[in-house]
């Protein structure tokens, strides 16, 4: 597999005070339950699997509605968008017509940052549910995605991708949650 993921376990990053009430009804789509410290995998360290130089740390966020944030800095750009990414599979089945919500903030100090946001299938044909092109500045920013699943979605057969490896850059991710809601009959 030549594409590097981060795979974050996002129960690192929230707690249950975090939640808002518009939450009500819905569950956990990567399960988040408590705060924890960032955890980061798959060969970050001065070179990503496929040897795209890219580096990875965990800052701390004050004034923000998360407190945590993690930090890749792509030195050279790869072959690929995908080839530096976030990425983080569902925790639970989801059925035909599941609609579910994506956030997170971002920012970076790069000039002209790009990333590319899909929530779609994990596996070949790779078929997307959702997409977004979020303008990346300076500042924090959010980015919300809805989306709604159109067929039945085994553990892990969904996926959060967030390609970082667009452009020489540093990107700051944080406050990312993932929540469904059950088909409406």
């Amino acid at each position: 597999m030549k594409s590097l993921c981060l795979l974050l376990v996002l129960s690192a990053w929230l707690s249950a005070a975090d939640v808002p009430a518009l939450r009500a009804g819905a569950s956990p789509l990567f399960g988040i339950a408590e705060a924890k410290a960032w955890v980061t995998g798959n060969g970050f360290a001065d070179k990503t699997r496929s040897g795209h130089p890219a580096s990875v740390e965990t800052l701390s966020v004050e004034g923000q509605p998360f407190h945590a944030a993690v930090k890749v800095e792509i030195s050279t750009k790869p072959e690929n968008p995908w080839n530096v990414q976030v990425r983080r599979t569902n925790a639970a089945a989801l059925a035909v017509g599941t609609t579910g919500q994506v956030r997170f903030w971002i920012r970076s100090p790069s000039d002209k940052p790009r990333v590319y946001v899909v929530v779609g299938k994990s596996a070949a044909p790779y078929t997307k549910v959702a997409e977004v092109t979020p303008a990346v500045t300076g500042t924090w920013s959010l980015v919300d995605l809805p989306f709604t699943v159109g067929e039945e979605m085994a553990v892990g057969a969904l996926s959060l991708s967030i390609h970082l490896g667009v452009a020489t850059q540093t990107i700051e991710i944080g406050g990312l949650e993932g929540w469904t809601w059950p088909a409406k009959p």
